[in-house]
């Protein structure tokens, strides 16, 4: 698909990763159609999905079973960066771990899907805020 309706990948993709009216869907899939940059990003992500079907499956089955992450002993900075649209992660585990993580810092992108780091009209800020992080700033 992402060879013969490109378009119709970034807009499968938006649907899928977050829960958006049809008209904010709509926006940020417009948008990152018209970033070259983020549309390439959502089509070279989208064409992996196909081969880690059975891996995606299996990880939907494992998650539940998961015990205490023991978060709680993690020391260094760290950024946890979530769309507030997000379908795949929910916003109280991203909450959960900032509570559980001291030196958490969070950015919560509004209305931002499971990419919003890089499809979100605000990811150049994010990114920029990543690469501080990782650089000890």
């Amino acid at each position: 698909m992402v060879h013969y309706t490109p378009k119709q990948v970034v807009k499968m993709s938006v649907a899928e990763e977050a829960d958006l009216t049809k008209e904010q869907a709509k926006d940020l899939s417009e948008h990152i159609w018209n970033d070259e940059g983020k549309r390439d990003f959502v089509l070279a992500v989208s064409g992996t999905i196909s081969g880690r079907k059975a891996g995606l499956n299996n990880d939907r089955e494992q998650f539940p079973q998961i015990g205490d992450l023991e978060r709680g002993k993690i020391r260094v900075p760290t950024l946890l960066v979530h769309g507030t649209a997000d379908t795949d992660v929910r916003p109280d585990q991203t909450e959960n771990a900032a509570e559980h993580i001291s030196n958490a810092e969070v950015i919560r992108v509004t209305n931002g899907t499971h990419l919003c780091a890089w499809t979100d009209p605000a990811s150049a800020d994010i990114q920029e805020r990543i690469a501080a992080v990782l650089n000890g700033a």
